[in-house]
């Protein structure tokens, strides 16, 4: 039976997020892992954001407000300067594309039925191929569908355990990132790497 097991390494982790840049060039496979790494936003909530969402006229917006499919909260959401660069990248992908010529207001719409999203499955299609890019040999990678891209990646935030990252992410995303990091040194959870 094999188990699930997060990238740990820098290196593995980089080489997931640039397989569909370099290995494989595909713009919106390159745009759904950054955006999902660095957003810690569900796929489910991905694969609802909306062109209008993320792009304003034809700049990528500095901020996106989602409102998460599975617990309802409002969250108003960060694009570091490696997400706005890969949804620009992917922006003149999107506007070429028939889904999008046809009106389909998704930013990831689907290529076979008009006026939805990609489907999870073609999703966790893609990232299992990136993922298993990265596999060792006599290592099993399975990618599960729950969560989000950064529970499966910790070192995508800096930290060295799966349940920390979703605790500073969550805080993160929260705006309390200082009572966070108060409440983790308090604990003694905390080191200065990941401080810093």
């Amino acid at each position: 039976m094999s188990t699930t097991q997060p990238i740990r390494d820098k290196e593995s982790l980089q080489k997931f997020k640039n397989f569909y840049k370099t290995q494989k060039p595909n713009p919106r496979n390159y745009a759904i892992i950054v955006l999902g790494l660095n957003t810690a936003l569900r796929i489910s909530d991905i694969l609802n954001l909306t062109s209008e969402m993320v792009y304003d006229h034809n700049k990528v917006r500095e901020h996106i407000v989602v409102k998460e499919q599975k617990t309802g909260k409002i969250n108003r959401i960060l694009l570091n300067r490696e997400v706005r660069k890969a949804l620009n990248l992917y922006r003149h992908f999107l506007v070429k594309s028939a889904a999008y010529k046809t009106g389909n207001p998704y930013l990831f719409p689907s290529p076979y039925v008009s006026q939805r999203p990609l489907s999870r499955y073609q999703v966790y299609r893609m990232i299992r191929n990136a993922a298993e890019s990265v596999k060792r040999k006599g290592e099993s990678r399975r990618f599960e569908t729950g969560g989000t891209l950064s529970d499966y990646f910790p070192l995508s935030c800096g930290a060295s355990s799966s349940s920390i990252c979703r605790s500073f992410l969550a805080a993160m995303l929260s705006g309390c990132v200082l009572r966070w990091k108060r409440k983790t040194l308090r604990a003694g959870m905390g080191s200065s790497s990941m401080m810093g």
